[in-house]
């Protein structure tokens, strides 16, 4: 997923492709050696290796999230309701 083409690719996706990234989430695995390295770092200096796992892995969090809350955006300019008002 290239970070400065994706966005503008979710424009002209139809409206259960923008559900599905509105909904996606990462890959299990990946989320767990994401908590697992950031956990480490609180402990103990990572390697070389390890950091540059961790950056990947965090670029990879944050892209998902930007492209996930545009998915929700562009829903909701087209008439979809994409959050439930909270009770009150």
């Amino acid at each position: 997923m290239e970070k400065q083409t994706y966005p503008a690719k979710l424009s002209l996706m139809d409206d259960i492709q923008l559900w599905k990234t509105a909904n996606s989430m990462m890959d299990k695995t990946r989320q767990m050696r994401l908590e697992e390295l950031a956990e480490l770092q609180k402990h103990r200096p990572l390697a070389d290796n390890e950091q540059s796992e961790l950056n990947r892995l965090m670029d990879e969090a944050q892209q998902m999230m930007l492209s996930k809350a545009e998915a929700r955006r562009l829903l909701a300019q087209r008439g979809h309701r994409v959050f439930e008002p909270a009770d009150r």
